[in-house]
């Protein structure tokens, strides 16, 4: 199972148009995720699937929709055991809220417990919920909060170390292993003073984002449990700083990474760093960045990457525009790979 397949990268694509239409694979399911409205017929992933379905490949198309209210309703009395009467009041509420989407749904539950709006006793062995002070805060609200404002307020209040490594990681993407964020996430982030030598454990920046359902461990890093919480994450960069953050983040990877792997993470170093590209300024840097690209587009060629080899040699090219006539030899490299990869 693949999620957030909108994201992958052109080459990942190919891969997986190779393994569904190789006839000699038996016994084989596919299954992937996309956010339907980030996907037109001009979008990478659905110039594959047409590449599948033109050699007869089975697809099947499912339609992932918000659940009903009644569906709803019976999430909550699985949840809470309550009598149908407070699971009717508070299933009106949580659908006005969530619009039934159910990530939504199970966040807004959740705060409600975090904020003793409802909360087990132990007398009675049953699950309270204090009804007045929910209708106090929040049904005479107009227009429901939206999704991603909650989970802002969700963020905001974790410690701020914890804030912070999750939108340096909202930059650079929806899932990251932690060798990669070890090379950009600072210090006192990633140190673990009490278990210095065990790797099972989460960061010390992560471990409250993990108990709180926002991130989810998967043995080599880390994901966002959910691309809403990704988004509500970069939200909280300004937004005349994110260029900056990226190439920040960029030149961290690039810079931290030993030589012997300076190939494994160069997509994801010139990825940032063209993200950045806005905030680089003197000359020396433009060419440095420059050739980072024509290293990347050379490893994407000899990938079978073709978009991305595109992608990068433009990039190198627009980058050296200004530069030249003191940079010619490299000008004349990326020029020669694009005849190459046009061949």
């Amino acid at each position: 199972f693949f999620d957030d397949l909108q994201w992958a990268d052109a080459y990942s694509l190919h891969l997986i148009r190779a393994l569904v239409t190789d006839k000699s694979i038996k016994h084989f399911l596919f299954i992937g995720c996309i956010r339907d409205d980030e996907v037109d017929i001009t979008h990478p992933f659905a110039t594959e699937l047409y590449e599948i379905q033109m050699r007869s490949v089975a697809v099947t198309k499912i339609e992932v929709t918000n659940i009903t209210k009644e569906e709803a309703n019976a999430l909550i009395t699985d949840y809470f055991h309550f009598s149908k009467k407070v699971t009717s009041f508070l299933t009106d509420l949580v659908y006005q809220k969530t619009n039934g989407n159910a990530f939504c749904i199970t966040q807004f539950l959740q705060s409600l417990c975090g904020e003793r709006l409802i909360q087990w006793s132990s007398v009675l062995k049953c699950w309270e919920i204090d009804t007045k002070s929910i209708i106090t805060q929040f049904v005479p609200e107009d227009v429901p909060d939206d999704s991603i404002r909650k989970l802002v307020r969700k963020i905001l209040q974790l410690p701020s170390k914890t804030q912070h490594a999750l939108q340096m990681m909202s930059c650079v993407g929806s899932k990251c292993s932690e060798s990669t964020m070890l090379l950009f996430l600072d210090e006192e982030m990633i140190k673990r003073a009490d278990k210095p030598n065990q790797r099972n454990d989460s960061l010390p920046c992560f471990s409250v984002a993990v108990h709180e359902g926002l991130l989810v461990m998967d043995g080599t890093g880390y994901n966002f449990s959910h691309d809403q919480v990704q988004y509500a994450a970069y939200s909280l960069i300004p937004e005349e700083e994110k260029h900056l953050w990226h190439l920040q983040i960029g030149r961290k990877i690039w810079n931290n990474v030993a030589e012997k792997r300076k190939d494994k993470v160069i997509f994801t170093a010139v990825d940032q760093m063209n993200y950045g590209i806005s905030s680089v300024e003197s000359g020396d840097q433009k060419v440095f960045l420059a050739k980072l690209n024509l290293r990347a587009g050379g490893k994407a060629m000899s990938l079978s990457a073709f978009s991305s080899c595109a992608y990068y040699f433009s990039t190198g090219i627009k980058l050296l525009s200004r530069e030249g006539r003191r940079e010619s030899n490299v000008i004349i490299s990326i020029f020669k790979l694009c005849l190459l990869f046009q061949y």
